[in-house]
């Protein structure tokens, strides 16, 4: 996708933190937006801060975990716009941090709920428009450092729903025609308001909970620098988009361990290379 001037992008979870950071940046690069957030009123507010800069912006009110409400957001932006060119599923929540053992079931369903299930729908949906549409386009998933690695203690719902999200765009991109881009974003630390979502918990399970921090992240990098790192490898072929360094080590770990555990425990004479899933299922990818 060369320029990104004029392009029509929808982005999820835009009322404050990465999706914010995307509208802004992405503004400045003169793309319409199309901005939802469950938030009603705060994805409004951004929307109409970045019209009076003299972007050309929507906002709908939109809960990922509905499928009916991304539909109408769906609807709505090919109504608006007549195409869309990027969709960002960024909306994604964080349960109250827990030793596993404490941990509450109702946060571990709704952070998959958010965080896997609504993310799954948007690809789903838009993923389907954008094969109709047939122009190139591109789905960029937020994930975070947790579906890379384990960085911290406390939140094994939270890494476990990450780690899904990897699995999920994975898949996604190797069944896309080739003309639809799949790209994951594994950030860090940013410095947002995410730790705030537990007081949007539905009752359903088991309602609101106090925002740890009272308001953004005590630390972390700043959601603009983010943000423009993303849009910076959207004209590349990467797939992962990746901007705190700090991670590698963690990556390299894993993947030692998993090539120690692979010499220790298995052979190339083993026979095992006869069942190689992928290579027994080469060509199946659905041909959209």
């Amino acid at each position: 996708m060369s320029g990104l001037n004029g392009k029509v992008a929808v982005i999820t979870g835009a009322g404050s933190g990465i999706g914010l950071s995307l509208a802004r940046a992405l503004a400045a690069q003169g793309c319409k937006l199309v901005l939802a957030d469950v938030r009603a009123d705060a994805v409004t507010s951004v929307c109409e801060s970045l019209a009076n800069g003299g972007a050309e912006a929507v906002a709908y009110g939109c809960d990922i975990s509905q499928q009916a409400s991304v539909e109408a957001l769906a609807d709505g932006a090919w109504e608006r716009f007549g195409q869309v060119d990027l969709v960002f599923c960024n909306a994604g929540v964080m349960p109250p941090n827990a030793p596993f053992l404490d941990a509450d079931e109702n946060s571990a369903r709704w952070v998959f709920e958010i965080n896997y299930f609504g993310t799954r729908t948007t690809a789903q949906i838009f993923g389907a428009r954008l094969i109709a549409q047939g122009a190139p386009a591109q789905l960029i998933i937020t994930g975070s450092e947790n579906s890379l690695c384990v960085p911290a203690p406390l939140m094994a719902d939270y890494n476990a729903s990450k780690h899904a999200v990897h699995g999920l765009a994975d898949m996604i991109r190797r069944e896309m025609p080739d003309f639809i881009a799949v790209r994951l974003a594994c950030p860090g630390i940013v410095k947002t308001c995410l730790p705030a979502t537990v007081a949007l918990r539905p009752a359903r399970f088991g309602g609101p909970v106090e925002d740890p921090f009272g308001g953004d992240m005590p630390l972390g990098m700043n959601p603009d620098d983010v943000a423009r790192h993303i849009v910076s490898q959207l004209d590349t072929d990467a797939f992962y988009l990746l901007t705190h360094h700090c991670v590698r080590y963690m990556v390299v770990e894993r993947y030692q361990e998993l090539l120690h555990a692979f010499d220790a425990q298995t052979s190339a004479d083993d026979g095992s290379d006869e069942i190689d899933t992928r290579k027994l299922m080469a060509g199946m990818a659905p041909a959209y």
